[in-house]
């Protein structure tokens, strides 16, 4: 939470310079317009993983199959959408924030987070396939 609360901050402050961002040159107002859009799809990328935390009680850290504390499948919300919202979001958030912030080298972070993230997702999602009853059924019908 940590990082999300500091890049929401971030974005609060670029977000009242995108607002202060009127008249000038072309090239600004279009830069500001990109920006404060990237920005939007940034909270909208955020809004989606926690509806993902919110709906699912034991949205894990590390991911393990907690037989002990009744894990079983998610059927609602944002889960029939996307099998794993949280990574979707994350996923989202990565591209859009350097946008956001104007930092396009952050981008070449974003790729390699990325990477990370989608191999984490895989193994995530055959720890799941493996160990929890029902999420076949899942995956055959949800992406």
């Amino acid at each position: 939470m940590g990082e999300t609360g500091s890049a929401v901050g971030e974005l609060v402050v670029r977000g009242r310079h995108f607002l202060r961002c009127r008249g000038g040159t072309a090239r600004k107002d279009q830069r500001c317009r990109r920006g404060l859009g990237a920005m939007l799809l940034t909270a909208v990328m955020y809004a989606f993983a926690s509806w993902g935390m919110v709906a699912n009680a034991l949205f894990p850290d590390v991911m393990r199959v907690q037989d002990e504390r009744g894990h079983a499948v998610v059927l609602r919300d944002p889960h029939v959408i996307v099998r794993h919202p949280g990574d979707a979001g994350a996923l989202g958030a990565y591209f859009f924030t350097p946008w956001a912030l104007g930092a396009l080298w952050g981008l070449v972070m974003s790729a390699l987070l990325a990477v990370a993230l989608v191999l984490r997702t895989a193994l995530e999602d055959r720890a799941s396939h493996a160990g929890l009853e029902g999420y076949r059924d899942l995956a055959s019908r949800v992406r």
